[in-house]
């Protein structure tokens, strides 16, 4: 089998080796981080640790050697950070600095309108217009709330993972709702938009939808299951103390004993189950200044080419993300656990802008 592989690879590098091109070629592999969930994580992680390898080794050493090309190619692999830094590369860390690109779309409420993520939106509505606009004027258009400037944008900032899909998508289900309710022709989003229920209710559960394929990595949709049932143990906290935390992990574990886990490594300690939280963006941390000021950190927010793998600081102040809190029924106190059930007792006007119904409405972006 090796003596087969060994040829193959040949043939390769020798069909490659004839090519004569005049321009550069990147050839971009997607998908590297979906695990089919047949296969085992360890056995994925070797897989594609393998690919990784090989991918440097063709970059490096036989792309460069490539003569008589005035073109050159390179492969590039489109990974999340944190499943790049499971594969644990030989000499990751100057790997990642001098070959990777990091995509940062954070911002801040102060800084929201120099940032990138606000110039995306802003065009994502303003391509369907006529004339060329000032950055902002679309988007302060459409979300016009005169008396707290910028409050949908600030609102999304506070409740999203700050990628591009979760504002486009807030658009989308605002947009589907408006129609639904008879507002289809006006050219503006009622002011109130992000008040509405329904608008919550969905958005939320798109967010915790997002999460839940961020950690298919690591897990089945199962395990993601269970592992959520925590937070009825919270009793409807949205901001709880690490010692909070470690009282609903105990209770938690309890009732986790009863039940089969594929991944049960996160049921080590109430440390590494904060860990799983914070890298999927479920729990955020506060830190507070001796002069007052707050500091809030999400692993989003935290990650950098030096730091890939952000760590929670276990004993800080610590609270959900707001925007997933109405998917995990969690903002009311609820009724006390019942042990001997795995059932989860939940009860407790401008220049003229197209309207954004029909021809001239915001569409899908790509």
């Amino acid at each position: 089998m090796r003596h087969h592989l060994l040829d193959l690879e040949q043939s390769f590098k020798e069909a490659l080796s004839d090519l004569s091109i005049t321009k550069n070629h990147a050839l971009y592999i997607d998908g590297i981080d979906y695990r089919p969930e047949q296969i085992n994580y360890r056995e994925y992680i070797e897989c594609i640790k393998g690919l990784g390898e090989a991918v440097w080794q063709l970059n490096t050493d036989f792309f460069s050697g490539i003569r008589d090309s005035k073109g050159r190619i390179k492969i590039c692999l489109l990974v999340r950070p944190d499943v790049l830094n499971s594969l644990n590369l030989y000499n990751s860390n100057s790997r990642i600095q001098d070959n990777s690109i990091l995509l940062d779309w954070s911002t801040t409420d102060d800084e929201h309108k120099d940032a990138k993520i606000y110039e995306l939106c802003d065009k994502f509505l303003s391509s369907q217009q006529n004339s060329k606009r000032l950055t902002g004027a679309s988007w302060e258009h459409y979300f016009n709330t005169p008396k707290e400037p910028s409050k949908v944008f600030k609102h999304l900032i506070k409740t999203t993972f700050h990628k591009p899909r979760d504002f486009l998508t807030f658009v989308k289900i605002a947009r589907d709702l408006e129609i639904n309710n008879g507002k289809g022709s006006n050219d503006t989003f009622s002011e109130n938009i992000i008040s509405a229920p329904q608008l919550s209710k969905k958005f939320s559960e798109y967010l915790l939808g997002e999460v839940r394929n961020y950690a298919a990595f690591y897990m089945t949709q199962e395990d993601f299951t269970k592992y959520i049932k925590f937070f009825q143990f919270l009793d409807g906290k949205q901001r709880f103390s690490a010692a909070q935390f470690s009282a609903a992990f105990k209770a938690f574990k309890e009732w986790a004993g009863g039940e089969d886990f594929n991944a049960p490594m996160y049921l080590k300690d109430e440390e590494t189950l904060l860990q799983l939280f914070y890298d999927v963006n479920v729990i955020g941390y506060r830190e507070i200044t001796e002069l007052g000021n707050n500091f809030f950190h999400w692993a989003y927010r935290e990650r950098t080419l030096n730091n890939i793998a952000p760590r929670v600081k276990f004993g800080a102040e610590l609270f959900l993300n707001p925007g997933i809190a109405k998917a995990l029924d969690v903002g009311s106190q609820l009724k006390a656990i019942d042990q001997k059930s795995d059932r989860a007792p939940f009860q407790g006007r401008r220049k003229k802008h197209r309207n954004y119904h029909g021809k001239g409405s915001p569409q899908k972006s790509k």
